[in-house]
């Protein structure tokens, strides 16, 4: 099992990923359960992404405090969702521009895989699925 952190883009610095050390919490309804870390180190209105079993996973916290998570790859062109800009339940990619709905994972053409995300004891957990 590999639990590396990773930034969104390698130039982002050590400050976008420090609290980003995901750990396996288990399993719950056929998904993986990963501890991403503590709430307070994930800014308000921006994107992170760690990495878990070669995985890239996306979260995000809206000035408003919603979280949402992602696969951190657009479908469209593989773009790097977590440096996308954000705001009213959509990240646009950085890309080409398109917007993807945060909860459905909705967009114009293509539809981004979206993870359960919420808050266990002031940490941030995401419930992964298996790949299709």
């Amino acid at each position: 099992m590999s639990m590396v952190a990773v930034g969104p883009v390698a130039a982002a610095g050590a400050d976008r990923v420090r609290a980003l050390a995901p750990a396996l919490l288990g399993w719950r309804a056929g998904r993986r359960v990963i501890d991403v870390g503590p709430l307070e180190e994930l800014p308000l209105g921006q994107g992170r992404a760690f990495v878990f079993e070669r995985r890239r996973i996306a979260i995000f916290r809206q000035r408003d405090g919603r979280l949402f998570a992602t696969d951190d790859r657009c479908p469209h062109r593989g773009g790097p969702l977590s440096d996308g800009l954000l705001g009213e339940g959509r990240v646009l990619c950085p890309l080409h521009g398109f917007a993807f709905d945060l909860a459905t994972g909705c967009g114009p053409a293509h539809r981004a895989v979206v993870h359960e995300v919420h808050v266990e004891a002031g940490r941030v957990v995401v419930l992964i699925a298996e790949p299709a």
